[in-house]
């Protein structure tokens, strides 16, 4: 049995990891924000809303703080896309990668 919501979660898993192999290539047209603009978590993590996170997968390093780290949360993305995140980062020259999966979604960190 399903549990409410989890095939809205399972289809925006699937755009996550699409956005993360071939970035650039999003259906619809949202502006980036910046780091200043998104919102931070109770967890010390941004968290940038769902139709913009698939263009900040483009650049990530837009999101990084005055300290060269990145710390994200992807609310709502299940475990499966957290090893294409992390290919993202490194692809994007990130190091000290990392991506922890919970049941409310992926926190991502890394440092430039």
């Amino acid at each position: 049995m399903r549990k409410n919501g989890e095939p809205g979660r399972w289809l925006f898993t699937a755009q996550v990891i699409a956005a993360a192999l071939v970035p650039g290539r999003v259906i619809g047209r949202h502006g980036l924000e910046s780091a200043a603009q998104l919102t931070w978590g109770e967890s010390g993590y941004l968290q940038p809303a769902p139709e913009t996170l698939l263009v900040h997968l483009g650049d990530l390093r837009a999101l990084v703080d005055g300290k060269l780290h990145l710390r994200l949360f992807i609310k709502e993305c299940l475990a499966p896309a957290a090893p294409f995140l992390l290919f993202r980062l490194k692809r994007q020259g990130f190091s000290r990668c990392r991506a922890e999966a919970a049941r409310e979604g992926i926190y991502l960190s890394a440092e430039v």
